[in-house]
């Protein structure tokens, strides 16, 4: 085969084109072959017939010759090419000169191919057929390979010219590229490289099935890393995407050459450790928790991760693939919960569990439709001199379709081992914005208070949040109270004092919710810029109708009013139950108080019955 460099157009003379000229019945097999209609073969009325078979003679000509379609015309007994046309001289980039220096199973590719059209080539000699189609492979003259389809059909124009044939080749090389990468992204996730969802569910079943063949046992780990979300709100989504790649190239790297390993969504990946124990699958499950346990440098800072991983075990916990992914699901949240890295499934625990679960699922749906069962009651705040409502708290509640009302000490603590906190935060920031202006546009002055949990805090967007929703709704800052918990308020005190400074300047309030419960610092407290402290209810529980109001417990409760004063902080009560309660504390000088003596947590249309009412 020469190597010579190809002009940029296919070198071609018309007078030079070797064509043999079809006798009159068989003039149509090569243009019926290089799907063209054959032309009439009836002579111009006004021309001698001699005229009319050149003309026709020089458009088969061009028709083959301009044809987009590459065709080629082969000797199939001495494997040597006859003509080419221009298409298949810019398809393979050769001259014309080229093809015919050249045995035709030179351009083929591979031996695959070469076999087949040697075999079809015999059966065309043998008369065992005239025609056939085969998917092969050609080499272009920069050594590119093309997929194509040939379509060869016999010529038979005289018995002389029996062993040719006209090839007709098709590439689809882009069109098996496209398939090719439309399968890739069907499989595999487009930025860590890991087989997805998809391909997992599918490699799953095929371990099962032969697992159960070969009496084996395997483990299914489902992992979440902790935490990711802030990691991603605080460095920013392209930092986020490289962790997840480090992330995931550590775990491959951790895991044994037979296990399998997917990237379901977001932080979420799955393991199949196969031909693996229980106990052997805990093994693998702490070494991914110690290999994600070290540093990874992101957009560069050194960021601590850390994974929760559930484990699921066949046969033990079942046969089913979905069924075992969803058990490590439900034991991944409980070592989420408990902090403990990886837990394992157990049946015992399977109800709990499926509780858990669903209401999570069932909360997840409740506050991304923003729908009716996310609803906020309010309970009024007293003013303890005059007995008035001097503002109301605001608290969720949820009115699950099928439970009924389900307490926030069960659907809270679920909400805040997800980021559904946030979403969750979000929804109560503007539907009490949205009660807030309602109430301002009827002139109603009625400030609202609402609880904020730590996590919300550690939002790196929580300020621009907060200043964009009041902004929205044409919120005034000091139509609203945050509070905050004493917990959250000492875990880390240089960034509370500049969070809550921030939301000073915002103009909001902020009280110090559940004083007393946690491990204050008089020091610290008194560096945070609150305006209030509320009396845990605990201690108002305390204050039983026989209690002696010089008892440890009153001096606790009047200790708390005197250290208020002393900040110059206002203090309410929460939990006030009983007119003894009520009039021990307005002895103290409390300034507000809230609880089921006065008022308890109510829908919004209830309470404006009571304002209606009060005047």
């Amino acid at each position: 085969m020469t190597d010579s460099q190809p002009n940029s157009e296919p070198i071609h003379d018309p007078s030079a084109v070797t064509i043999p000229s079809p006798a009159d019945d068989q003039s149509a097999q090569l243009l019926s072959a290089a799907g063209e209609s054959p032309i009439t073969d009836e002579p111009s009325p006004t021309l001698p017939n001699k005229v009319a078979r050149k003309e026709r003679d020089y458009f088969y000509k061009l028709l083959f010759e301009k044809n987009q379609m590459a065709i080629a015309i082969v000797d199939i007994a001495h494997d040597t090419i006859v003509e080419v046309n221009d298409s298949l001289c810019s398809l393979l980039r050769y001259r014309r000169e080229d093809f015919f220096e050249t045995k035709f199973s030179e351009f083929v590719a591979d031996e695959e191919s070469k076999t087949q059209f040697r075999s079809m080539f015999a059966k065309l000699a043998d008369g065992e057929t005239t025609q056939f189609s085969i998917e092969n492979r050609f080499r272009t003259r920069e050594g590119h390979i093309l997929d194509s389809i040939t379509n060869v059909d016999l010529l038979s124009f005289t018995e002389n010219e029996s062993n040719r044939a006209v090839l007709m080749i098709q590439d689809f090389t882009d069109r098996l590229q496209q398939e090719s990468n439309a399968a890739r992204l069907a499989n595999y996730d487009s930025l860590t490289n890991l087989p997805n969802r998809r391909l997992f569910g599918s490699e799953l079943e095929r371990q099962l099935d032969f697992a159960k063949t070969e009496d084996q046992t395997l483990g299914v780990m489902f992992l979440d890393l902790d935490g990711f979300k802030e990691i991603n709100d605080t460095l920013g989504h392209e930092a986020g995407d490289e962790l997840l790649i480090q992330v995931a190239s550590r775990l491959r790297k951790t895991l044994r050459k037979g296990d399998f390993i997917a990237r379901l969504g977001g932080d979420e990946f799955a393991v199949i450790n196969t031909n693996s124990s229980r106990f052997n699958t805990a093994e693998t499950a702490q070494r991914l928790v110690e290999a994600i346990a070290d540093p990874i440098c992101v957009a560069g800072f050194p960021v601590t991760c850390s994974v929760s991983i559930g484990i699921a075990s066949f046969p033990e916990d079942g046969e089913d693939g979905d069924k075992l992914l969803k058990l490590a699901d439900f034991a991944m949240y409980e070592a989420k919960r408990n902090n403990k890295g990886f837990s394992c499934f157990r049946s015992e625990d399977s109800e709990r569990i499926q509780t858990r679960f669903t209401l999570r699922k069932d909360l997840a749906r409740a506050i991304e439709l923003d729908s009716r069962e996310i609803q906020l009651f309010f309970q009024p705040r007293i003013n303890m001199e005059t007995g008035t409502i001097m503002a109301v708290e605001a608290l969720t509640r949820w009115n699950h379709p099928e439970l009924g009302f389900v307490t926030p000490d069960e659907f809270f603590p679920i909400a805040e081992e997800t980021t559904l906190i946030h979403s969750l935060g979000n929804l109560v920031l503007h539907r009490v914005c949205q009660q807030v202006r309602k109430w301002r546009d009827q002139d109603l002055n009625l400030p609202v208070a609402f609880n904020m949990s730590a996590k919300e805090m550690e939002r790196p967007d929580i300020l621009a949040q907060i200043e964009k929703t009041i902004k929205y709704y044409g919120v005034k800052g000091s139509w609203l109270e945050i509070e905050v918990t004493e917990t959250a308020s000492m875990k880390d005190i240089s960034r509370s004092v500049a969070f809550m400074s921030r939301l000073k300047a915002l103009g909001l309030q902020i009280a110090i919710d559940d004083f007393g419960t946690g491990y204050s610092s008089l020091t610290y407290l008194k560096k945070l810029p609150a305006d209030a402290i509320k009396i845990d209810q605990s201690f108002i529980e305390l204050l039983v109708e026989d209690v002696d109001f010089f008892s440890p417990d009153a001096d606790i409760v009047r200790a708390i009013v005197t250290l208020a004063e002393s900040f110059h902080m206002s203090t309410i009560a929460e939990g006030i139950e009983t007119e003894k309660q009520y009039q021990f504390l307005r002895s103290l000088g409390c300034d507000f108080a809230q609880g089921y003596y006065f008022n308890p947590p109510m829908p919004v249309d209830e309470l404006q019955k009571i304002i209606d009412s009060a005047g």
